[in-house]
């Protein structure tokens, strides 16, 4: 159980769930990181410095629909609903 693991002094995720997958801990999240392209690197990095979608677009001269495609994506693999959330792990897991 998650409470558990908190309580515990684990760090979990929300939608993490151990019993699903071999693998634990950040290993699950830390996977995803290597599947990520170059492009979509670059996107969470403009990212996580509080560029918002059109400006991530315009540093990259691609367009804002391949940003946003690209970030639902990235959320997908990082398995969270909210670019939001989905710094906040890469925060936690020392990714960027």
């Amino acid at each position: 159980m998650i409470l558990e693991q908190v309580m515990l002094g684990n760090k979990c995720f929300p939608n993490y769930r151990p019993e699903n997958h071999e693998k634990t801990g950040f290993d699950f999240y830390r996977d995803a990181k290597y599947d990520l392209s170059e492009n979509e690197q670059k996107i969470l990095r403009l990212l996580v410095n509080g560029d918002p979608s059109q400006a991530i677009a315009g540093t990259l001269a691609i367009h804002v629909s391949t940003v946003d495609k690209s970030l639902r994506r990235i959320r997908k693999k990082f398995h969270v609903s909210s670019n939001i959330e989905l710094i906040k792990v890469l925060l936690m897991m020392d990714l960027v």
